[in-house]
């Protein structure tokens, strides 16, 4: 492995995403790690056993949930688990979707030409939260890493039944003076040569402040610096959850302790994307669920 200049830990170049998956396996069988496949957790026996659909009961001195959120149902992570919590008395938060594309009602003539383009280098904002990075132009809406930040305060605006104004800054690394200056001291007589020789703005982004400003807006150089800065557009819904990279909701975290042990029943431990937190991306989400493992391993480890 190598650490990358974001301190992140990458494994060597040339090594295969299924080499990695070799190494973990060999490592499992090294330390005797048994893995049943083909089994589905029911729930609980009479005795806090866990009961399987295909009539086992296992008896264990430590249960360890891994259970995952409630999307991508054809790989097994349908969310169904949470009734069995539900039952047994434990707080659980219905699932939705985070890290996801969100809808806006594209102007058609725009998506025609548009759909699928990126939006690079852009930062998007909504309330006081905001996230640079990147989007994409889909049919449905916008998704990509710059709008799955803002997840949280999305889907909350959402759920009140209002709608979700994001604001896109087109030059992340510009103030709006400069733009403006640049707008009018352009040599160029069109407004879209200048966003495109001095702004450098892509296609699409000149597209879209063509398609979406009105005719005063884009002509007045003040008021296009004023877009170009914070460009609006309207999310009215999130795509479903099955077609979410991630969810919120599962195990209320009031009822885990600070080593992720379930407060009411002794031995028993809930980690991952099971419990309701929300991680800004996948990649996060990923990370995060790995530190949750190796934390109560070492925690086990000292019982």
């Amino acid at each position: 492995m190598y650490t990358g200049t974001s301190n992140r830990v990458f494994p060597l170049k040339g090594i295969k995403p299924i080499e990695v998956l070799q190494a973990i396996e060999a490592l499992l069988a090294e330390r005797q790690v048994k893995i049943e496949y083909g089994k589905t957790w029911q729930g609980w026996g009479e005795n806090n056993e866990l009961s399987f659909k295909e009539g086992d009961l296992v008896e264990s001195d430590f249960k360890i949930f891994a259970l995952g959120g409630g999307s991508w149902k054809v790989t097994g992570s349908d969310g169904s688990w949470l009734s069995a919590f539900a039952d047994k008395g434990i707080e659980t938060i219905p699932f939705q979707a985070s890290n996801c594309a969100y809808t806006i009602d594209w102007d058609e003539d725009f998506m025609a030409r548009h759909e699928g383009a990126p939006l690079k280098n852009v930062a998007i904002s909504c309330g006081r939260k905001t996230q640079k990075g990147e989007a994409v132009i889909t049919k449905q809406g916008m998704e990509g890493n710059a709008i799955y930040a803002l997840s949280p305060i999305i889907r909350q605006r959402l759920k009140q039944g209002q709608s979700a104004t994001i604001y896109i800054d087109f030059k992340t690394t510009m103030p709006e003076g400069r733009v403006f200056s640049k707008l009018k001291r352009s040599h160029d007589q069109k407004v879209s040569d200048s966003l495109k020789n001095d702004l450098k703005l892509s296609t699409t982004q000149i597209a879209l402040l063509k398609a979406y400003l009105s005719k005063e807006e884009f002509l007045e150089k003040d008021k296009l610096a004023q877009k170009i800065k914070a460009f609006p557009l309207e999310v009215i819904g999130a795509s479903e959850i099955d077609a979410a990279i991630s969810t919120v909701g599962g195990i209320s975290l009031s009822e885990v302790d600070e080593n992720f042990r379930l407060k009411a029943y002794p031995q028993q431990y809930c980690i991952g994307e099971m419990l309701d937190w929300d991680a800004p991306t996948g990649g996060y989400l990923l990370q995060a669920c790995f530190s949750m493992g190796y934390g109560l391993a070492e925690h086990l480890n000292g019982e």
